[in-house]
């Protein structure tokens, strides 16, 4: 965003006039349509935005203390994806390990949240300020396991909209493209 704003501003995109500009320095088009459309590919892949339990039921509070585990997707995915695979996961001997890491971590932790999110309507900031709106007033200890564009998400929530989380984060980021990426 820094390297398209010519005035040397340095702020984010607030608004569809803002899109535009961009796409338009990049020679692209905006259409009305464009977003109807990456709308309806998004809720194809995850119709279902928050955040959510081991069981998939909907979490409207995180803990105000504890501990907590929060599983971030990435593109064209969701967090039941990266479950389903976990509980399916089995050692060389047949072993469900995968089950066995999900109860323990349901043992380690007061909460284990996955966060849904749509991955091609919106920017991961906007992710991201849905994370810190979430978290905000917690003093929970917050350990997350974030894939692929999850990281950015993650990345922006804690670097620079809840940078008071950060003494008490712990981030794993698998094949996150924090340096950049052509999507």
């Amino acid at each position: 965003i820094q390297y398209l704003d010519d005035q040397q501003t340095h702020l984010l995109p607030t608004g569809d006039a803002d899109l535009v500009w961009i796409a338009a320095s990049m020679g692209l088009t905006c259409r009305a349509d464009a977003c109807e459309f990456l709308e309806k590919l998004d809720d194809g892949f995850n119709p279902r935005y928050g955040l959510f339990d081991l069981n998939g039921q909907a979490v409207n509070q995180v803990i105000p203390t504890g501990r907590v585990l929060l599983v971030v997707h990435g593109t064209f995915s969701k967090g039941e994806a990266i479950l389903g695979q976990l509980r399916d996961a089995k050692d060389a001997a047949g072993q469900h390990v995968g089950r066995q890491l999900l109860q323990a971590a349901g043992t380690a932790y007061q909460q284990v949240l996955v966060y849904e999110h749509p991955t091609l309507q919106v920017g991961p900031w906007i992710n991201a300020l849905d994370l810190a709106r979430a978290f905000a007033g917690t003093q929970a200890a917050v350990d997350v396991v974030c894939h692929s564009r999850g990281g950015l998400v993650t990345r922006w929530w804690l670097e620079v909209f809840q940078r008071e989380l950060l003494g008490r984060a712990r981030v794993v980021f698998v094949a996150s493209p924090l340096m950049g990426t052509g999507l």
